[in-house]
This record gives structure tokens, C-alpha cells and sequence, in this order.
């Protein structure tokens, strides 16, 4: 948690700037209000926890991380005024001391639910771009570029902020990535998730990210957690959005997933001018300005001795003494003139005579350009290929510029799309002059047709330019007529929102059904066994009771309907037919004294033929022999068995 630093309200640093009002604080900052004396500007200052600056080598590295940021000097890249070490009550903590910047980020504006038109995006990359190739140049990598870190002045000019001290706080927390912020990882590069080394196309990536959500309001790749949104961006090409229009294509590029093919900043500037043509002016952003508390005001004043006054006591208040990377020097300002400073930047003395004498110098450049540089007729070059058009223009003497795009109306690779300026702009010898060439049509996402009617799918790759073919695939759940799944018929590392020509091919895999089964021969096993066999291919089982068979025993399956072999659909019954086995009865124990009437009718009620041999129908039985041996009590022998009797 950081360190609470609202005792610093009324306090100093390095005697040049006055603690105001502590703003806000963070996780990992401080932000406070303050004013520069000798001035009267307004600054904001950031004072890191102290937990994050504990390291005994944290100065140094806190030091080689800014002095580089600080020599930058750009109108888009925000001022930082000072640096340095101030003791709190908690420990040492490193401050910076920057430029006020009262109309807040882009995090804030999107945070209001306002959306950036598509015009608006490119004027804000236009800056960011001119920002990044600066810092770029001197070896310094942002590595955080997000909606947050992107601030605006109170006239409405867009800051990038926190150069190297992004890089200084981000560098320990990515050797473990999932300990990271979502927020932060959202516009993260691959190869940030791959853990190598920062370098200038991270920047490239994360403001094209920026830029997207910037006008959509959603971030690509955002799985909402760390790890999840790291693993979805490797190897995958942004998707587009239509709501981006014209700038989908420039966006798409500074996304790309391999860092060599992403724009460098200069370039990823020069394709935006490029597309500026082909948008309407942008409107002014509706940025919310912040009063900043506590501008010199006469209570400052009040506190502030006259010349000479006595270097203040540490004890007064919270900061216990700081150490500054500030140069500054000289004599405190008159507490009145303080009082009075005005707000913002103050117009150095030598400025507005400068200003007069360079008005002077310009208009007669202007004059002579006017009177002897050579002034030509922009033409018409629309569809014409590139080499007839460099014919045509380089007579001129202007200064060309070639750039590529894609466009569906000017779709022959090697064509002009458009110029700036427009046809029939008057332009003079040695003028900037840009030309687009054409690359080819407007690539098409592909669509994610899965799942989809086949007449649905087809209608849809149509609709934006593509060609589809069907492939009839059997398959166990989808159902029948619809997209199974689908691939790019020349390429089938296309996925789903990736870019390509029109009139690619894709392939609709479209599901037919199930395939059809082959009936298994099941004569000779039980039930049980050849039951199971059935489900196991999808189909049902079903059992009829057969004949005896003297040959098969009982419960073996003597025959099938359909026959083995036969083709079948999924579901379809097979009906077995059971063996009852061999015909046998139960030889019936027959009474003591029963005579051979009687007996005889209990023999042949139990499946048995019965001969008397010898003796009287009413005479009792005296002998019963099976094949000349007496039966077995309760023996089973086949049904029609031969029964010899005896009876006297």
C-alpha cells in the first residue's frame, strides 16, 4: 500500500515547489498538487512508495531510468521538471516533478463512456506516434503504453507520460507475469508474454490496442484475467472491427503478432497521414478539465519570506529532506510577484520580439516562393498505375513521398488510391507531396462460420467478397446441414478475424450425419457380449427367442436381421435370434405302488413315451427301465425318451 502523504500538503521540495493538495493514492504513487515558485506554474508531482524504492541500488537505477526521459523535449511527451529522493516517514521515496496536465487521460475519457471517432483516433496517434519516434530514437522504450498513460494539457494537446519510469517499476514485476495487473497486461505485446527483452514494437503494438478500444470501447484479446489475455495475442492477427473504418488496416498492422512486420513510429505516422484524406475533420475532444487546488495563492505567499530568506525546517512537515536532479538556481521571487504569477507556462521575455521578427522573415519567404518558385496543378492520378504517375509528377520538383494502402476501389495492386494533396490543389517545386499505392483490395476478416447453416454460411462469405466450397463430412453430434468446421482452402493457418484478399477460398466442412455402420456378425456369443458390441457402434439390440437346437446350447445367438456386413444408420435395431438349446425333460418321480395307468400318464405329461413290456394295464408297477438301466430321479433326458414298464 503507498505511503500516505497528505502530511506533505504545505511542504517543499529542493525549496522550488510548494505541496499543494495530495490528488490521489495509488498502489504504487502518490499524486500531489504543487506550484513552482519562482514561477507560479502549476506541476504535478508523483512520489513513488517507499516500498518500491527499499533496493540499495534504487537511486542509481531510479536516476539512469529518468535523466534520459528528462532530456526529451517534445510537445507531446509531458515536461518533467525535476527528479530526485525525498526521506518520508516511511523510508527514502523517488519523486518526479512534471508539467500539470488538467485534462486528464484517455483512460479517464473512455471511463465517461465517450468514444473516439475514428478521425479523433488518428489526430491522437498522429501525436503519440510523434512522441514514440522521439523517444525511440534515443533508446527509450515506454513498455506501458496504456489509455492511462496517455494525459492532455489544458488546451487540449495529447502527453505521453511516465517515459522510463514505466520501464523502471514494469521491468521486476514481468518476471513473473501473472502477478501483473490485467489492466496493464490488456495492451501488452507477444513477445512481453514470451518475456523477451523490451523493445520499440512493444509501443507500436500497445497504441494500436489503444487506438482500437479508443473507438470500439473493447480491447482485442482481452480474456479478462493475466495469464488468459497473455496466451490469446501469441501467434494471432488482430480482428477487425467496421467501426474502425479506414483505420482498420494501418491498426491491423501495428498489431501484427511478430514485432519485425509492425510499423516502426515513424511509419505507423506516415500511414495515418496517408489515410487523413479519406476522413472527415476531426471534432475537439470533450475532455474534462481539472481545476488544479492550490496555484499561488495569497496564502502561499503569505508563507513565503522575502529575498533571502532562511532555508525552511525539515520538522515543519512531512518531507524530511529531498535530494533533486533539478539544476535550478538563483534567488526566490517577490512573494507579490509570486502571488500574481499567471497560470501555466510563462511566455519567456525574449519570445514576443522573436515572434515579430520571424513574422517579418516569413512573409518574405512567402513572398519570394510566391514570385519565383514554380507552382503546379496537383493532377488527377486515381487508378493510375504508379509508374505513369511518378512520370507525370517528377517534372514537378516536388518532394515525394510513397506510401501503401488497400483499397476496394482502386483494387490493381500498383495503383494510385489517392494523393495529398487532393487533384487540383495548387502545390510548389519542392513541396511534400504523398502518394498511396494500392496493395490490392480491402482484406476481409474471415468470419467464423461454425455451427452456421450451410446457406447461411455461404451467404455470409458472399456477402464480404469470399468464395466457399462444401465439403460433405460425416459427423456424430452436429447436426445434419450444418458447418462442422471450415479452413482457408490455399492456407490453412487462417483462423477466424484473420485478414485476407477477396475471393479467397474457403472450404465449408458441412456435417451429412452420422457415417453409417457395418453390422457386426454376432451368430455364436450370448446376449450379453453382442448387446454390448451394439451400443458401442450406435445401435440398438434387440432379442427374439429361437428354436431348440439340439447343436447350440441355450442363450447363444443363432442368427441376425439386418445380416453382418450390411451397411446401417446410427440407431438402426438388430434383431437376434436366441437358441433355446437341446429339447429335454425332467424324468417325474413316480409313487410307491402306483399302477402302470397312472404312470404311464405322469410319463407322457412330462415329455416321455411310454411301452409296457410286460404285465397288466391295472397291475402295478414293479419295473421302469430307460435303454435297459432305471432312470435317475429327477435325471433330464431328451424330450420322447423311450420309458420301459413292467407291471404284475
Amino acid at each position: 500500500m503507498a505511503v500516505d502523504l497528505s502530511s506533505l500538503r504545505g511542504s517543499e521540495i529542493t525549496d522550488r515547489f510548494h505541496l499543494t493538495a495530495v490528488v490521489s493514492v495509488g498502489t504504487t504513487a502518490t499524486l500531489i498538487d504543487g506550484v513552482e515558485r519562482s514561477s507560479g506554474r502549476a506541476v504535478t508531482v508523483r512520489v513513488l512508495d517507499p516500498a518500491l524504492c527499499s533496493d540499495p541500488d534504487f537511486a542509481g537505477r531510479f536516476s539512469a531510468a529518468l535523466e534520459p526521459a528528462r532530456a526529451l523535449e517534445h510537445p507531446n511527451i509531458a515536461e518533467v521538471l525535476a527528479t530526485g529522493i525525498v526521506s518520508t516517514s516511511r523510508g527514502e521515496a523517488g519523486y518526479v516533478i512534471t508539467e500539470a496536465l488538467t485534462g486528464g487521460s484517455l483512460r479517464d475519457l473512455l471511463d465517461r463512456g465517450r468514444l473516439l471517432s475514428p478521425s479523433q483516433a488518428l489526430t491522437l496517434g498522429l501525436d503519440i506516434c510523434r512522441a514514440l519516434h522521439l523517444a525511440h530514437s534515443r533508446g527509450l522504450v515506454h513498455t506501458e503504453l496504456t489509455p492511462s498513460k496517455i494525459m492532455f494539457g489544458e488546451e487540449g494537446r495529447a502527453r505521453l507520460v511516465d517515459l522510463g519510469l514505466a520501464d523502471l517499476l514494469g521491468r521486476s514485476a514481468w518476471r513473473e507475469p501473472s502477478s501483473l495487473d490485467n489492466h496493464v497486461v490488456r495492451y501488452s505485446a507477444p513477445e512481453q508474454a514470451l518475456g523477451r527483452v523490451p523493445a520499440p514494437a512493444i509501443d507500436i503494438y500497445a497504441l494500436g490496442l489503444v487506438l482500437v478500444e479508443a473507438v470500439t470501447g473493447s480491447v482485442p484479446f482481452d480474456a479478462g484475467s493475466t495469464v488468459a489475455t497473455l496466451a490469446q495475442r501469441v501467434d494471432r492477427l488482430m480482428p477487425a472491427s467496421a467501426d474502425l473504418g479506414p483505420l482498420a488496416a494501418v491498426l491491423e498492422h501495428a498489431a501484427r503478432p511478430e514485432a519485425d512486420e509492425r510499423w516502426t513510429a515513424e511509419e505507423f505516422h506516415h500511414a495515418l497521414v496517408a489515410l487523413a484524406p479519406r476522413l472527415p475533420r476531426p471534432e475537439a475532444l470533450p475532455l474534462a478539465t481539472r481545476t488544479i487546488a492550490g496555484r499561488m495563492t495569497a496564502e502561499i505567499a503569505a508563507a513565503e519570506p522575502s529575498r533571502g530568506r532562511s532555508a525552511p525546517d525539515p520538522s515543519d512537515s512531512g518531507v524530511t529532506g529531498a535530494s533533486s536532479h533539478d539544476s535550478s538556481t538563483g534567488s526566490a521571487t517577490d512573494a507579490d510577484a509570486v502571488a500574481e504569477a499567471p497560470r501555466g507556462r510563462r511566455r519567456p521575455p525574449w519570445l514576443l520580439p522573436l515572434a515579430s521578427g520571424s513574422t517579418v522573415v516569413l512573409a518574405a519567404l512567402l513572398v519570394r516562393l510566391l514570385l519565383v518558385t514554380p507552382i503546379h496543378v496537383v493532377p488527377d492520378l486515381r487508378g493510375v498505375s504508379e509508374a505513369e504517375a511518378v512520370n507525370t509528377i517528377t517534372p514537378f520538383g516536388w518532394v515525394t513521398e510513397r506510401l501503401l494502402d488497400r483499397s476496394d476501389e482502386v483494387p490493381t495492386p500498383g495503383g494510385i488510391i489517392s494523393t495529398s494533396p487532393a487533384a487540383g490543389a495548387e502545390l510548389a517545386e519542392g513541396e511534400p507531396f504523398i502518394y498511396v499505392v494500392s496493395e490490392g483490395p480491402t482484406l476481409r476478416a474471415v468470419p467464423d462460420t461454425t455451427g452456421s447453416l450451410v446457406t447461411d454460411a455461404e451467404a455470409a462469405l458472399a456477402t464480404i467478397g469470399l468464395t466457399s466450397f462444401v465439403e460433405p463430412v460425416h459427423d456424430e453430434s452436429v447436426p445434419v446441414d450444418l458447418v462442422v468446421d471450415w479452413v482457408a482452402t490455399d492456407d490453412p493457418t487462417v483462423v477466424a478475424g484473420t485478414p485476407v484478399e477477396p475471393g479467397t477460398a474457403v472450404t465449408l466442412r458441412v456435417s451429412i450425419g452420422p457415417a453409417p455402420r457395418t453390422v457386426p456378425d454376432l451368430s455364436g456369443l450370448l446376449a450379453g457380449p453382442a448387446r454390448a458390441r451394439l451400443v458401442d457402434l450406435g445401435l440398438v439390440f434387440a432379442e427374439v427367442e429361437g428354436d431348440f437346437d439340439d447343436e447350440v446350447e441355450a442363450g447363444v445367438i443363432v442368427s441376425q436381421v439386418p445380416e453382418a456386413g450390411d451397411p446401417v444408420e446410427r440407431g438402426t435395431t438388430v434383431t437376434v435370434t436366441v437358441s433355446r438349446g437341446p429339447d429335454v425333460v425332467v424324468f417325474p418321480t413316480l409313487a410307491e405302488g402306483v399302477i402302470f395307468a397312472d404312470a404311464r400318464a405322469t410319463l407322457i405329461e412330462a415329455g416321455f413315451e411310454v411301452e409296457l413290456v410286460l404285465g397288466a394295464v391295472d397291475a402295478i408297477v414293479s419295473e421302469v427301465l430307460i435303454d435297459g438301466v432305471p432312470p435317475e430321479e429327477d435325471g433330464v433326458y431328451p424330450r420322447g425318451t423311450r420309458v420301459d414298464i413292467v407291471a404284475v
